[in-house]
């Protein structure tokens, strides 16, 4: 918006065009936000990165807090043409991740929901995973000393950046795993759970169930319950169970 000036009737020029191009700018703004939902398509239950947590892909990674402090690298990967990053405070407790896509995408960083539920990652946190058509990333932490685990999702929809899934993911066996388990071209979460009813100690528990939850945070079947986690299919490092396996969850 211009500024005022003494030169009244130039000021008054000034403005009518000034605000006649902000008119036609506000306009063409609300257009392009209408359209660019609609025509991408957004993920349900996801949280879209604001424009504080883009970067230009030009800029240098920028210096970022944790926290109180600096962050420090945890750990890295890749998938498809995305570097991820794992960083958090010196505890693991405050963390983030940061994705960086290269060209014209910049960096786009989110927190995890670690310090929600009160828990800290490490090495071993990350994972990621490319579908036909999402890519994904879990930041699992460790919840407790007793191996519960929580998981963040992360989720890179076709021609969009990544957003977080506003949606934990639990394990009181401490195993989660990225899998596309129903051949939507979009991975779940696999997380192994105990299945005594009522017994509230679940690591007595001599009873297992395979779960798979959704990009939505939802159960979409559980396998049968087994007396022994090495009878659940794919234990430990590559959790596989097919469709016909996967029945609804009691």
């Amino acid at each position: 918006m211009a500024e005022q000036t003494a030169k009244v009737p130039r000021l008054v020029k000034v403005a009518m065009v000034a605000s006649a191009v902000a008119t036609v700018a506000a306009l063409l703004g609300a257009a392009l936000l209408r359209e660019g939902p609609a025509a991408s398509g957004g993920v349900p239950g996801a949280q879209q990165p604001s424009a504080s947590e883009r970067a230009p892909a030009s800029s240098a990674a920028p210096a970022l807090r944790c926290g109180s402090g600096p962050c420090v690298g945890v750990e890295a990967t890749t998938v498809g043409n995305t570097k991820v990053e794992l960083l958090a405070d010196a505890s693991g407790g405050f963390s983030r991740v940061r994705f960086d896509e290269g060209g014209d995408s910049g960096l786009n960083v989110h927190e995890t929901l670690a310090i929600s539920v009160g828990g800290k990652v490490q090495k071993g946190s990350l994972s990621c995973q490319a579908a036909s058509r999402y890519q994904a990333c879990l930041v699992t932490f460790n919840q407790s000393d007793d191996g519960t685990k929580v998981g963040t999702l992360y989720l890179k929809p076709p021609s969009r950046p990544w957003v977080r899934v506003e949606a934990n993911y639990p394990s009181d066996q401490g195993v989660l795993q990225l899998r596309d388990v129903n051949d939507d071209g979009i991975p779940e979460v696999l997380a192994v759970a105990s299945a005594c009813d009522g017994s509230g100690n679940f690591q007595a528990c001599k009873r297992f169930v395979l779960q798979a939850i959704n990009h939505e945070g939802s159960y979409i079947g559980c396998t049968a319950v087994v007396t022994k986690k090495e009878l659940l299919p794919g234990w430990p490092n590559n959790l596989s169970p097919t469709r016909q396996q996967l029945k609804v969850c009691q």
